[in-house]
């Protein structure tokens, strides 16, 4: 997966951390940062950790985290809610 990198997402905060450069440069040098991520997937899993329920009471917290068995490609990471 690659696209043109933006502000506010975890690939280019990591890609500017160790390029030793601000997001705002990143963004306007032209980079493209290219990941194992699998964003269908990733918006697949938003939508449906959106509808889980805890127990009345309670408040969940969800992390999932999908791994390619075969290469280890990290294809999803999500944290929230």
């Amino acid at each position: 997966m690659s696209w043109p990198v933006s502000r506010g997402n975890v690939a280019a905060e990591e890609a500017a951390d160790r390029l030793g450069i601000t997001e705002d440069q990143l963004a306007r040098g032209g980079y493209t940062v290219h990941t194992t991520f699998d964003l269908a997937l990733q918006d697949a899993t938003t939508a449906l950790v959106k509808n889980l329920k805890g127990r009345k009471g309670t408040r969940l917290h969800t992390a999932v985290v999908a791994i390619e068995p075969g290469d280890v490609a990290v294809r999803l990471l999500y944290g929230g809610l």
